[in-house]
């Protein structure tokens, strides 16, 4: 049935990324499982630091320079 309907010229061609689009989306998908595993690791040393009664951090982010400090 698909083999006729292409004998036609029924069936739409399918889009194909050039190189640089595949390019773009590699670096995409790559930043996003960065970013996803930069939040676990913070996330998981926020988790850390509760149970041991350590204080939370007066700046607005414990992982920024005043909240490393």
């Amino acid at each position: 049935m698909l083999a006729s309907l292409r004998a036609a010229d029924i069936l739409p061609e399918i889009w194909t990324p050039d190189a640089a689009t595949e390019q773009l989306v590699r670096l995409v998908a790559r930043r996003n499982h960065v970013v996803r595993f930069r939040t676990g690791l913070k996330n998981e040393t926020h988790s850390i630091l509760h149970p041991h009664l350590v204080p939370q951090c007066p700046h607005a982010d414990l992982f920024n320079r005043p909240g490393r400090a």
